[in-house]
């Protein structure tokens, strides 16, 4: 529908018509340029239905600067989230866009793993939370509004696994709708606190094994890559749920910049 409005935009202005004969050109080319309105409206309801979006923004002003994200609002006590959800074949015309530039920092070689780089705002260092979480199910609600957008989603009914550098100084490992599952709190490092002072930079890498999730934080100290390892076991329900190709973005308090980085099993093509 757009490109038909912005064709018949176009013809008018080329058009022309003095102020006396707008009204009847206009006319005119509406019923040469839209000539089955029904077919357009119906066309336009079929594509809604069926897109399948590799992005949703479940709360939060989101901001993309080319493959990083960020948020706006820093004064905000809630959690935002941004959900990445790419699908393994396209329905739709994609855009060549390139993947994000490599990084000495992530380590993404397999399906199961999956990383995030982030850029810290210097004067926002030890302020707010930002990370990454990944994603099991998805409650039957919010699915059906993600398909009409009628109604309201319920964020906190969605299975998640979420990993949140808070204030620049610790790790903070939560679950949200999984059973028996304790929150987690680990400090960084004096040598991973004293990169990030001096580089601005971390990268959480994600690798879901069998019966656990290993992390590693990496970040840069000059030419030294600075490292903190660790793993957490998961139960059943994690494992049977959690998919590391389906990811959130979550943020809150700051306009640091987060990059996520996925699988591609074909790296030369633009994303």
């Amino acid at each position: 529908r757009a490109q038909y409005f912005a064709h018949f935009i176009e013809e008018l202005r080329l058009a022309n018509p003095h102020s006396e004969a707008t009204l009847s050109t206009a006319n005119s080319l509406l019923k040469s340029t839209f000539k089955n309105w029904s077919e357009i409206e119906q066309g336009f309801a079929d594509f809604v239905e069926n897109i399948q979006p590799s992005f949703h923004i479940v709360s939060g002003p989101w901001e993309q600067d080319g493959n990083a994200y960020w948020l706006r609002n820093t004064q905000s006590t809630a959690l935002s989230r941004l959900d990445i959800t790419p699908p393994s074949t396209a329905n739709h015309p994609v855009m060549d866009f390139p993947a994000p530039k490599p990084s000495s920092l992530i380590d993404v070689a397999n399906k199961h793993q999956v990383a995030a780089l982030i850029e810290f705002e210097a004067a926002q260092l030890h302020r707010g939370k930002i990370g990454i979480a990944l994603q099991g199910k998805r409650n039957q609600k919010n699915q059906k509004y993600r398909r009409t957008f009628v109604g309201e989603e319920q964020a906190s009914d969605d299975q998640l696994l979420m990993l949140l550098i808070e204030d620049g100084s610790h790790l903070i490992i939560n679950a949200q709708s999984y059973d028996n599952f304790k929150a987690k709190q680990i400090a960084l490092t004096p040598e991973i606190k004293s990169a990030l002072i001096a580089d601005k930079k971390l990268a959480i890498n994600l690798t879901l094994e069998q019966a656990q999730l290993s992390i590693n934080l990496h970040a840069q100290r000059g030419s030294k890559k600075v490292t903190q390892q660790f793993s957490i076991p998961l139960n059943k329900q994690m494992i049977a749920t959690l998919n590391s190709e389906k990811i959130s973005l979550l943020g809150q308090n700051n306009n640091h910049k987060i990059t996520p980085y996925l699988f591609n099993p074909t790296p030369s093509r633009l994303l």
